[in-house]
């Protein structure tokens, strides 16, 4: 994380450090079970690389890692952040892919289908579990049965791999 990402992302920490942040981290490494590190391709996985590499020098292998993806990308400059999970004994990857072909890319803006596809490609090189998590929204109720499907015959996702969010919040794309 460049120093330019670090200020655009101080708001959401209340560490006023990236040295702080990751002494504090890696004081409390013995202690750590769980980790949560929740998406924002690209720009916040730059900062959890240091933070995986700590951990990967503590020998702390058994750390239950959960990462939060839009799958559009896990190579960070030199790092491929699947190889880099594939390190721990339970990581998963929780996709949050919420719809399949034009109506993802009308979703996220800037992404395209080809780009989730050529990621489950690569992340399924390792053996890391994997859930497919679509936030529902008026915007994709009805092609949620054939992103299922669809990656259920592809061998993507097990058919009970599956979790749904129910946007609540946005009065324009809520259900």
């Amino acid at each position: 994380m460049n120093s330019t990402q670090f200020e655009d992302a101080k708001h959401l920490t209340c560490f006023d450090s990236d040295v702080k942040m990751k002494a504090v981290f890696k004081q409390n490494i013995p202690h750590l079970e769980y980790l949560y590190l929740a998406g924002g391709e690209p720009r916040f996985q730059l900062a959890y690389v240091p933070l995986l590499k700590m951990l990967l020098d503590a020998g702390k292998l058994d750390v239950n890692i959960q990462f939060i993806t839009n799958m559009t990308g896990y190579r960070y400059h030199d790092v491929n952040f699947f190889e880099l999970l594939d390190e721990f004994k339970n990581a998963t990857i929780v996709g949050s892919v919420d719809s399949i072909g034009a109506t993802f890319e009308k979703i996220r803006v800037g992404a395209t289908w080809d780009q989730v596809i050529a990621t489950r490609r690569e992340m399924m090189k390792y053996s890391l579990r994997f859930i497919l998590q679509p936030l529902v929204t008026n915007l994709n109720i009805s092609s949620l049965h054939d992103l299922h499907q669809s990656w259920v015959q592809q061998g993507f996702v097990e058919k009970d791999q599956v979790r749904l969010l129910v946007l609540t919040d946005r009065k324009s794309t809520r259900l």
